[in-house]
């Protein structure tokens, strides 16, 4: 799985549960002030969440660094599902030789997300 330290738990809960389709697993605090969430989906992805507001790192998109990637059967499809809940495309739509689609978003904070069709290991 991926950590992923947010701004604002309730908002990144929601936006994942939502665009991804994923489900709380677990939540709890290990400390005052410190939220965790670990989220899942059908296919066996997870992420955790983590929301410190102690936490000295400043929130920064560092777009192009990492992102996380999601297979999607139909790029077409999952991009007329994020125009319907008015979630702005960053990039793409791309389409490679060998008819790879794929395109990128943000979730709430600044990660980037990339919904590839087409790609198989």
């Amino acid at each position: 799985f991926a950590t992923i330290h947010v701004k604002n738990m309730n908002e990144s809960e929601a936006f994942y549960k939502d665009v991804l389709n994923m489900s709380i697993a677990t939540s709890f605090s290990p400390q005052p002030g410190v939220k965790i969430t670990f989220l899942k989906d059908e296919a066996g992805n997870a992420l955790e969440l983590i929301e410190n507001p102690a936490d000295p790192r400043k929130f920064e998109v560092f777009t192009g660094l990492v992102s996380l990637c999601y297979g999607v059967e139909s790029l077409a499809d999952t991009l007329k599902m994020l125009t319907q809940k008015q979630i702005p495309i960053s990039r793409g739509p791309v389409e490679v030789p060998g008819g790879v689609k794929f395109a990128y978003i943000n979730d709430p904070n600044g990660a980037e997300i990339q919904f590839i069709e087409g790609f198989r290991l």
